[in-house]
């Protein structure tokens, strides 16, 4: 039996929704590896750091599909807005 080999993601990973395109990429701090990503938002310089790389192209899409102007996150809203 032939056994398949699982492909391993090459990093950094682009993450894209619409001409929004977000790189996640693998941070290595001391002991830990993270991975994380980093964007700018009206002017200011953001980022994020996840455990997993799973976690972190999860959270990538949301901000990508946010800054596109794609479907607003229900988290935003408020009780009264919805």
């Amino acid at each position: 039996m032939s056994r398949r080999k699982v492909a391993e993601e090459k990093l950094p990973v682009t993450v894209r929704s619409g001409p929004v395109r977000i790189r996640v990429c693998r941070e290595i701090e001391g002991d830990k590896v993270l991975y994380g990503a980093r964007w700018t938002e009206a002017g200011v310089r953001k980022r994020f750091r996840k455990k997993s790389l799973a976690e972190a192209k999860t959270e990538a899409r949301r901000v990508a599909k946010r800054l596109a102007g794609g479907v607003p996150d229900l988290d935003d809203f408020t009780d009264d807005d919805i």
